[in-house]
């Protein structure tokens, strides 16, 4: 398992004083910076890991909430990532983890395919073991190409800001207004420079 540091705010901290951070489901995470506003502290750096791996997450539960102490079976954190974006490398990985038991599929999770990996909780289950074992089943991914960036198009912005006056503004300024990121060889925006520059390095060192 990795090792991970043991700062003051994860030493012998238990998984009953971790609170749920609301609204993030579904959440695209445009910056890596991003990721400790929208996950909780026990699973920060496997989400991490995997935002570094290219993998697009779309949930994750890690605290006092999951704890079912009438039925443990159903006491886990878990990340949720969208299967039909991984890597024919990946998805062999996840059959691994499912065999395991440590991860399940879901057809039909707000309309599509997806893997949970699942980390089982107790009563003080501490928030350094949860990160160990999460860290660990995140590192077993690999690096695949970025495809699940959103572009857009002028027209497309256009809509979405429900105004046909934005064609008239030069496209580099208007990526900053809304804080996108312009692309003039692609005549396309991004929602953030990080995500031109995973797609355009295809692998993004983490």
């Amino acid at each position: 398992m990795s090792e991970l540091g043991e700062g003051p705010s994860t030493n012998n901290t238990t998984i009953e004083t971790v609170r749920a951070i609301p609204e993030s489901r579904n959440q695209i995470i445009t910056k890596r910076e991003e990721i400790p506003t929208l996950v909780e502290l026990p699973l920060v750096e496997a989400c991490e890991n995997l935002y570094d791996r290219n993998i697009q997450t779309l949930s994750s539960s890690a605290n006092s909430n999951d704890i079912n102490p009438e039925n443990p079976d159903n006491s886990f954190a878990n990340i949720i990532i969208d299967y039909n974006s991984l890597s024919g490398e990946n998805k062999k990985i996840v059959e691994i983890l499912i065999k395991d038991g440590k991860a399940d599929m879901i057809g039909n999770y707000d309309n599509r395919a997806v893997v949970r990996l699942r980390f089982p909780l107790a009563r003080g289950t501490q928030v350094k073991e949860l990160q160990e074992v999460s860290v660990w089943i995140s590192e077993q991914f690999r690096k695949q190409p970025m495809t699940w960036a959103p572009t857009m198009n002028v027209d497309d912005v256009a809509k979405m800001y429900m105004s046909e006056e934005v064609k008239d503004v030069d496209p580099q300024k208007l990526a900053e207004e809304i804080g996108y990121y312009y692309s003039p060889e692609e005549k396309l925006f991004y929602l953030s420079e990080e995500h031109y520059k995973k797609v355009k390095d295809g692998l993004v060192t983490g």
